[in-house]
């Protein structure tokens, strides 16, 4: 992972989402984080591709070296790196429990069943990471 992507998910998501947090709770809106709801499970994470729940680069490399990135390559290009149908289902989850619950606050994280489910009062802070 670079520099500048670890940065971003370690120290600029969980800050975005704590100032977030604050605003809903300062309008009394109820608000879930979901800064780290795809942590593991990243694009590029797993060994196949069917067990991430983020779209990989879908651009044809060579049309970025030779050109010809037409309107469907530039739409893929555009998807790349957000959810894919199963990190939909995934937030989908995690959304609807958080809906039919009591909890003011909570945030998307990974249960020991593998999927997304609410954890309330976890505050946004830096993902835990190997370098």
């Amino acid at each position: 992972m670079t520099e500048p992507v670890r940065r971003a998910r370690t120290v600029a998501f969980p800050q975005l989402s704590a100032a977030l947090r604050e605003v809903a709770q300062e309008s009394g809106v109820r608000f879930l984080d979901l800064s780290r709801a795809t942590e593991g499970r990243e694009s590029c994470s797993q060994v196949l591709a069917g067990d991430e729940w983020q779209r990989r680069l879908t651009v044809d490399p060579n049309a970025l070296v030779y050109g010809g990135l037409d309107a469907i390559g530039a739409h893929l290009a555009q998807e790349s790196f957000h959810p894919s149908a199963a990190g939909h289902a995934e937030l989908g989850r995690c959304v609807g429990e958080f809906l039919r619950g009591p909890v003011v606050a909570a945030a998307c994280r990974v249960g020991a069943d593998g999927h997304l489910h609410v954890t309330a009062g976890v505050p946004a802070e830096p993902a835990r990471s190997a370098a």
